[in-house]
């Protein structure tokens, strides 16, 4: 008896609360839209007339010295020369924080362009090395040689070489360089100084 009120009571109140749960999902707030990313400040470096500037400083002189070492292998003419002796040198080169020693080998040769006699001392166009094997391999192998090739630069007659290879590791250090500090700037951020705007003026 008691349960067939209770079932009675349950279906009779039934719809209503069917209408109180959808009356309140209906005034159920909808969850806010995700925030954007906030973009990154400033403006991209490859943008700032400043770093453009400092940019250009840096990547001139490597793009120079790439040319340099480039240049044998597009230029420069073929000539016979004949070595008349061979010896390592060691430069050093002083910097601000130090000085660094480096070996450079020189081969003295003779060649004529255009009926003028010139002496050639260079083996490439920049002998440094790090160390002095490399150096010493290029003197032991043209001590008391005769007869070679040289290269000689049709701007400048006094001006040859032996190999026209460029210094492999020193042009590899600067085009890496070179992309080291343009993919820096690329992903670098500048933030400019405040703008200043002027009030209108009162009429």
């Amino acid at each position: 008896m008691l349960a067939g009120r209770l079932h009675s009571a349950t279906q009779a109140g039934g719809p209503e609360a069917d209408n109180r749960r959808m009356n309140l999902d209906a005034i159920r707030p909808e969850p806010e839209p995700a925030a954007p990313a906030p973009e990154p400040q400033g403006r991209r470096a490859t943008k700032d007339p400043g770093t453009l500037i400092l940019l250009a400083v840096l990547t001139i002189p490597g793009l120079l010295f790439i040319w340099h070492e480039v240049e044998p292998s597009l230029t420069f003419r073929p000539v016979q020369a004949v070595v008349v002796g061979a010896d390592l040198a060691h430069v050093r080169l002083r910097g601000r924080y130090g000085s660094s020693t480096y070996s450079s080998p020189e081969v003295f040769y003779r060649y004529v362009v255009a009926g003028v006699p010139y002496m050639g001392r260079k083996y490439q166009r920049t002998d440094l090395s790090i160390t002095d094997l490399p150096a010493e391999e290029v003197v032991r192998e043209f001590s008391g040689k005769g007869a070679v090739q040289a290269w000689y630069n049709p701007l400048q007659p006094d001006e040859a070489v032996i190999t026209r290879a460029p210094n492999v590791p020193l042009l590899a250090f600067t085009v890496l360089l070179l992309l080291a500090v343009w993919a820096r700037a690329y992903t670098l951020r500048v933030t400019g100084p405040p703008r200043i705007e002027m009030a209108a003026p009162l009429e």
